[in-house]
């Protein structure tokens, strides 16, 4: 058992002066009882969470406070809160507190938690005006009341796991709300007063009472519902309870925690591969023997190999490949090829120039023709190089040429040079050295 106590406090901050304290953060410390606190007369920001605290009347004199976590103690009660009215945010939750009438004074309260409690009415909250979220999930309440009738700013609402019942006309007047959470209570039917709450985006009504959609036909007026659970209901059983729901609601997003823009997408490819696969069945299948029972696209062929058979044989070198076009000639080309080459035989037999005629596959034959193009310019630049060193009458005529005279000695002139002594003979040039200087 621990006290909070002054000194305490002191120590906990390094010995700082408890009046210019403004903030306290004392979780899990074992504290039992609140003594001292009210000379903390700055303190803004308290938390106490997670201690074995049964009362709150230590806090009453802390009026400045704004912030006040009490979570996870053994409190049955809020005495002591009543006072604390610059309290913005109040965090009682996981306690055992059976009423919640000492915050209807707390005017600038705009956070209300306390969930995992024992509460089983709501007051009226009607002079909470700035209350923005309420959250009383897992208390015994079965009826709502009209507990929202003023709660104009309220946006979130979580009541999830309790007993509920029956919302009634609890949020009529609460047109901002933008989150309201139902699961797990005992609903059977919708108002027709929610229609009011055209702001409302994310409903969840999972595992509740919900037979069928008349019961919360009231969904179709609330065009702003992009999320909805009502999974666990019997509603869902129901074959097509998903088409129907997008149906009735086509700008919703998400339906029992699934995307329904994914689920759409892999439907439709679901399609376009089941198509595809059909159109594979039908190239596949074996044709009839009745043509009127083949394909449209055999029919066209059919009828296309009619036409040919009656205009004659068509070209079949279009649907030919490369390979084939220059290994297999046709006939027609194989007795012109064989006459232009007989030709050929005949014309080298008179000059006496018969050559043995070089065998290859059409490809080598078409790789040949390109080289015989290069090889053939590059004869002619040489031939042209030869015609500009040997006259045109000494070539291929068998008369003299000037390569063939024998080489002429010529004795160079070598200029006199000063006697010196201890120098070696000059060696005169011999004709091939002159010949290349020259």
């Amino acid at each position: 058992m621990v006290r909070l106590t002054a000194a305490l406090i002191s120590a906990l901050n390094n010995g700082a002066d408890l009046a210019t304290i403004t903030s306290l953060i004392l979780p899990h410390k074992d504290l039992d009882q609140l003594m001292g606190l009210d000379v903390c007369e700055r303190l803004t920001r308290l938390d106490l969470s997670d201690n074995r605290l049964s009362s709150l009347e230590g806090i009453t004199l802390c009026t400045k406070l704004t912030w006040l976590s009490v979570a996870g103690n053994q409190l049955s009660s809020l005495k002591g809160v009543e006072n604390l009215t610059k309290l913005t945010v109040l965090n009682a939750s996981k306690n055992e507190i059976t009423s919640m009438t000492e915050v209807v004074g707390l005017t600038e309260l705009r956070a209300l938690i306390l969930n995992d409690n024992e509460i089983t009415s709501i007051p009226k909250l009607d002079r909470l005006a700035n209350l923005n979220t309420i959250v009383l999930s897992r208390n015994p309440i079965r009826n709502l009341g009209n507990f929202a009738s003023k709660l104009v700013s309220l946006k979130k609402l979580s009541m999830s796991h309790c007993q509920v019942q029956l919302i009634g006309t609890a949020l009529k007047r609460c047109g901002a709300v933008e989150e309201l959470r139902l699961a797990h209570n005992q609903l059977a039917t919708l108002p027709q007063e929610l229609e009011g709450n055209g702001r409302l985006t994310i409903l969840d009504l999972g595992t509740n009472h919900i037979k069928s959609w008349s019961d919360i036909q009231v969904l179709e007026t609330l065009h702003s519902l992009v999320n909805l659970n009502l999974r666990g209901n019997p509603l869902c059983s129901q074959e097509g309870y998903e088409d129907m729901v997008r149906k009735k609601l086509p700008s919703l997003q998400v339906l029992d925690g699934h995307n329904l823009q994914g689920a759409l997408k892999r439907k439709k490819s679901k399609k376009v591969y089941n198509s595809s696969k059909e159109n594979v069945a039908i190239e596949q299948k074996p044709l009839s023997d009745d043509p009127s029972e083949d394909p449209p696209v055999e029919l066209k062929r059919n009828k296309l190999q009619e036409s040919t058979a009656e205009n004659g044989a068509l070209d079949d070198s279009n649907r030919k490949s490369f390979l084939e076009l220059i290994s297999v000639p046709s006939m027609a080309a194989e007795e012109e090829t064989g006459v232009k080459a007989a030709e050929k035989v005949a014309n080298r037999a008179k000059d006496g120039k018969t050559k043995k005629k070089k065998e290859d596959s059409g490809v080598v034959s078409v790789v040949d023709n390109t080289k015989g193009r290069y090889t053939a310019s590059r004869v002619k630049k040489v031939n042209e190089i030869l015609t500009k060193v040997i006259p045109s009458t000494d070539v291929g005529t068998g008369g003299p040429s000037t390569w063939d005279d024998e080489p002429t000695t010529v004795t160079p002139e070598v200029k006199q040079m000063p006697e010196q002594t201890n120098v070696a003979e000059h060696k005169p040039y011999n004709r091939w050295a002159l010949k290349r200087k020259k």
